[in-house]
């Protein structure tokens, strides 16, 4: 278990080594920096809280996979979680609301899987996905786009950038529920199944 609050600096929780890293129970909240910043080998988050802060609440980097479960990055002043893996991506029960910027971005050349996701009223976008396979289950991209003008909208709710197949189910992104250009925008090399 880790706890930060009210750090000033950089991030409230910064980790850098060549190694595995994995919390369980981690909360970097109320810092007026980042919540926490993570580069290692592999990253595993079971249960983390990073919302409230200056910047983002999540930033990782990581030469293989990232898990996250369970993990909360909200109403932080610049986005919730920002994402970049040399391997597969999977994230599950997570929410990525309120972000002052955008709500999620996830960046690899490997699998995206995402079930239980929820990044909505975020000022920029809910998530941007760029990989190769990617599966989104169960999922909620809407409302965002708060910051630009009704004339020069910038929001969107999920946008895909894959260079394999795209599977979707049961997600809701539409422009219906507010987001500002589009619920969903999908690019994909293969075939995309909703």
């Amino acid at each position: 278990n880790i706890s930060v609050s009210g750090a000033s600096g950089d991030a409230g929780l910064t980790l850098i080594t060549s190694r595995e890293v994995s919390l369980v129970n981690v909360t970097a909240e109320n810092n007026s920096g980042s919540g926490a910043h993570i580069e290692a080998s592999d990253v595993a988050i079971d249960t983390g809280s990073f919302s409230n802060n200056g910047a983002g609440g999540l930033d990782v980097t990581s030469q293989s996979a990232i898990a996250l479960f369970g993990v909360t990055a909200n109403t932080n002043q610049q986005f919730g979680a920002n994402l970049f893996a040399g391997d597969q991506v999977s994230i599950a029960q997570s929410n990525f609301n309120d972000n002052g910027g955008y709500g999620l971005s996830v960046v690899t050349t490997s699998l995206i899987a995402l079930e239980d996701v929820n990044a909505n009223n975020n000022a920029l976008y809910g998530a941007y996905l760029e990989g190769d396979d990617t599966v989104v289950n169960t999922s909620f991209f809407t409302a965002n786009g708060s910051l630009g003008a009704v004339s020069e909208p910038v929001g969107y709710g999920l946008k895909v950038v894959s260079t394999g197949t795209v599977n979707l189910t049961n997600i809701n992104a539409a422009d219906s529920v507010g987001n500002q250009l589009f619920g969903a925008d999908i690019t994909a090399a293969e075939n995309v199944n909703i």
